[in-house]
C-alpha cells in the first residue's frame, strides 16, 4: 500500500514537473557555443583545479569517517562498562 501511494506521489510529480516545461526551439533563441569566451568569463580558480571539485567529497568523507570513529567508540565505552558491572556483580556475589 505504502509503495502504491509512493508510485502515485511520484507519477504526479513528475507529471507537474514535466508540464512545466517549454519545448518550443525557434530559431533565433540557438546561441552558439564559445568556450574560449565562457573560460573569460570564470575568474575562480578553485573552480579549474582538481581540489576544488573534489573539496566537498573529500571533506564529507572525512567527516564521516570522524563520525564512523565517534560510534565505535562511544560503543567500546558502552560495552566495557558493560563487561566492568559484570566483573563486579560476579565478585559481588562471589564475596557473599
Amino acid at each position: 500500500m505504502k509503495l502504491a501511494v509512493l508510485a502515485i506521489v511520484l507519477g504526479l510529480c513528475l507529471a507537474v514537473a514535466t508540464a512545466e516545461i517549454n519545448y518550443s526551439v525557434e530559431e533565433n533563441e540557438l546561441v552558439e557555443f564559445a568556450p574560449l569566451g565562457l573560460a573569460d568569463e570564470i575568474t575562480d580558480e578553485m573552480d579549474f583545479s582538481v581540489f576544488g571539485i573534489l573539496w566537498f567529497t573529500i571533506y564529507g568523507s572525512l567527516r564521516t569517517l570522524k563520525g564512523v570513529n565517534c560510534i565505535i567508540r562511544r560503543v567500546m565505552s558502552i560495552q566495557s562498562a558493560a563487561i566492568l558491572s559484570s566483573m563486579i556483580s560476579k565478585a559481588a556475589t562471589a564475596a557473599l
